[in-house]
């Protein structure tokens, strides 16, 4: 049983049985993989707490370097492994905790800015035709700007493939824009869509964080991103740390 918890609902995902699949995209398309060459899936293994079960998280994530995965940091919460799905090519790598590297360990209502997590796995992986990293962008994205969103989970129909989208990049609520991008669209991400990601002019500028409550509602709503290059002194800082 997934719960959306937090006000705007930051995608949290409360495990009480074995797997915990979030959901994803709605009112998304089918996925172009030709252009998301990046984008993963998730799946990890973390520890129930109070209890002496695990249970599976499905989350997105994008390659950024041959050696690193970025996606959303609370979806990692009490993890013990994760494996690195691709489209195309299936099981990338399996990461240990110890190789996950979260921005803030307590993300909360007031820190979804710092909901950011970067993933080392343990073995090279190999850029070709099917798998290609995204370049993080440089320059913070402008209000009015359409952006690309892409994620796994299950949509509207029940199904489990991945999705895509178009949203154009909204003001975000005064009480949370600082490290924030935000849209207000009918595409709107549900929690399988967390971690993955918002692209702009062929570069990485967000991260999915949170969405709207009753998301399977079709209606408009916000959809919360935490800003890529406000954080890019600390994503050049974890890799320099780790001889990357």
């Amino acid at each position: 049983m997934c719960k959306a918890r937090l006000i705007f609902s930051l995608l949290l995902c409360t495990i009480v049985t074995v797997d915990c699949v979030e959901k994803r995209w709605f009112n998304g398309t089918d996925l172009r993989s030709h252009i998301h060459k990046y984008l993963v899936k998730l799946i990890t293994e973390v520890e129930i707490e109070n209890t002496t079960n695990s249970g599976n998280v499905l989350c997105s994530g994008s390659i950024i370097k041959p050696h690193w995965v970025i996606s959303a940091a609370h979806c990692f919460k009490n993890a013990v492994k994760v494996e690195v799905h691709h489209l195309t090519a299936g099981l990338l790598s399996i990461i240990k905790n110890s190789n996950i590297f979260n921005r803030d360990d307590n993300v909360a209502v007031n820190k979804i800015s710092n909901d950011l997590a970067l993933l080392k796995t343990s073995n090279r992986i190999k850029f070709g035709k099917y798998i290609q990293p995204i370049q993080l962008a440089t320059v913070f994205i402008k209000i009015g700007t359409t952006g690309i969103v892409a994620g796994f989970g299950e949509s509207e129909n029940k199904e489990f493939e991945a999705k895509e989208g178009l949203v154009e990049i909204s003001p975000c609520p005064k009480n949370l824009r600082r490290k924030l991008i935000c849209s207000y669209d009918i595409v709107r991400a549900g929690s399988g869509d967390s971690g993955g990601p918002l692209i702009a002019n062929g570069r990485l500028v967000g991260v999915v964080s949170s969405g709207c409550d009753k998301v399977q509602i079709p209606k408009s709503c916000f959809t919360f991103y935490v800003d890529v290059v406000a954080h890019l002194d600390w994503i050049t800082r974890i890799f320099g740390s780790m001889f990357s």
